[in-house]
């Protein structure tokens, strides 16, 4: 494989070494705009599998130009000494140098709460406000409130407002969200759209749904646009996703009429492993078109490939697209091989390179096309990453002052002792997971009194390797490794 060219390398070198932390850049833009999962499998990546215990200095992509890699975008990322992300800038590749383009500021109150998110663009040899969002608690410091404005470009003006509603003290967080926009853009005359999430005691949205409104006058209506629902198992894992479209006709249109579109459903193994995902197009239609992904693991619990089939309602399945999976010694993908079925045959399509670092965060990832009888490079992402230093550390007593795990013994044969230390009373899930991403284990997920808590499990049913024991304290991630030996 040919070098890269790392032309952005000089420009976005940092001058000091931050401190590692373990909330990573989009845990803020979740845990504050509770922002609605993707399908399902967030854990593992189509472009490799990231660790919570890592802070993500800087990322940037690259195109595959003449024989060499060149830069066209990248992100830095910026913390302060309390590992909080205060600043990230974002680069762009124009006439054959790197020029910053994007900065956005995040500003912190004194119960290190996120107060203030300013966005600026960089035009003509300085930087431009064009986006501002603030952030407003009560005084117990539980966010109730957060306006967005963003004026870019500059006959355009979008404005939202979130409001957080029904606090459940047992769960400590809020369990409904409205978000209200206006935007005001080139044919846009200025529609008004209001959204509402809708969470369980466990922070998983259970519903969302979007209506338009199109002027302010009094005969005006919401009008249906669009809602997804969601159902969970008892491990957390989501099992059935839900989308439906407002009414298509226009007498309809101050009706509540749903119309179901799509659906995704899931199916999990014995073990707890993702075995089948459904999709369905057209769902309310007798010849919906359906995609089906199956799943295969070895025997030491690892991926080995995914299959996709599709189909007419009611008809046979036939084979669409195949990935086999070539793990490393600790059971990460190195290679993802990508066929399609075509005259009767699986053919070589596509192929995607991983790297690690020693934490298993995914430090290069290629995206490779098969292009006459060879594999061409095509698109790349590298990664920086600054790894907590307590991970390091071989002693694993508990730190008072954050709830970092204690896992003892490790390496293991059998029963794993597990302890932490809240210091105040938090919701608390505690999850084991493989080294490529898959839970297996959920060992608690409830609101916990502050203080030690202890957990013990037995390793005994898992196949020997390196586990990921993970810790969500409200918002914040923690995670520990296990190595189990048999």
């Amino acid at each position: 494989m040919s070098s890269i060219e790392y032309r952005r390398l000089d420009k976005t070198s940092l001058a000091t070494k931050l401190r590692t932390a373990v909330l990573p850049f989009t845990a803020i833009a979740i845990s504050v705009l509770g922002a609605v999962p993707s399908s399902f499998g967030q854990n593992l990546s189509k472009e490799g599998f990231e660790r919570v215990e890592s802070l993500l200095r800087e990322e940037a992509h690259f195109n595959w130009v003449d024989d060499a890699w060149v830069g066209w975008n990248g992100e830095r990322y910026f913390y302060d000494a309390q590992d909080r992300l205060v600043e990230t800038i974002t680069d762009s590749w124009r006439e054959d140098q790197w020029s910053t383009s994007l900065r956005v500021v995040f500003e912190y109150g004194e119960q290190d709460s996120l107060v203030r998110k300013t966005g600026f663009r960089w035009e003509n040899d300085t930087w431009r406000l064009y986006q501002e969002e603030h952030f407003d608690y009560d005084n117990d410091n539980k966010l109730q409130r957060s306006t967005k404005s963003t004026s870019y470009p500059e006959d355009s003006f979008s404005w939202a407002e979130y409001v957080y509603r029904d606090w459940n003290a047992e769960a400590q967080r809020w369990l409904e969200m409205e978000r209200i926009s206006f935007d005001k853009s080139g044919s846009n005359d200025g529609a008004k759209e209001r959204e509402i999430w809708q969470y369980d005691l466990s922070g998983n949205v259970v519903e969302y749904f979007s209506q338009m409104r199109f002027n302010d006058s009094e005969e005006a209506v919401w009008v249906n646009n669009r809602k997804r629902s969601y159902r969970y198992n008892d491990d957390g894992e989501i099992v059935e996703e839900n989308f439906f479209g407002g009414p298509e006709l226009q007498e309809d249109l101050h009706r509540d009429i749903w119309i179901h579109r799509e659906q995704y459903a899931y199916q999990f193994d014995a073990g707890g492993r993702l075995s089948r995902k459904l999709h369905t197009q057209e769902f309310s239609s007798p010849n919906a078109r359906e995609s089906e992904t199956s799943y295969e693991y070895r025997k030491d619990n690892i991926l080995q490939s995914e299959l996709v089939r599709l189909r007419r309602r009611n008809e046979d399945w036939r084979n669409h697209q195949r990935f086999v999976y070539e793990p490393g010694a600790d059971g990460l993908p190195q290679i993802r091989v990508g066929e399609v079925y075509r005259d009767d045959e699986w053919q070589t399509v596509s192929r995607h390179l991983y790297e690690y670092d020693e934490f298993g965060n995914c430090i290069d990832f290629v995206n490779q096309e098969w292009e006459l009888n060879s594999f061409e490079n095509w698109t790349r992402r590298t990664r920086k990453y600054d790894v907590r230093t307590d991970l390091r550390d071989t002693d694993n007593s508990v730190n008072v002052e954050n709830p970092n795990l204690s896992v003892v013994p490790s390496p293991a044969v059998g029963d794993v002792h597990i302890s932490y230390k809240l210091p105040s009373a938090s919701f608390v899930k505690l999850s084991l997971y493989t080294s490529h991403g898959r839970r297996v284990a959920t060992l608690s997920n409830e609101a916990q009194a502050s203080g030690i808590h202890t957990v013990e499990f037995s390793g005994s049913g898992l196949a020997a390797g390196v586990y990921y024991c993970t810790l969500k304290v409200d918002s914040r991630f923690f995670a520990r490794p296990i190595v189990l030996l048999k």
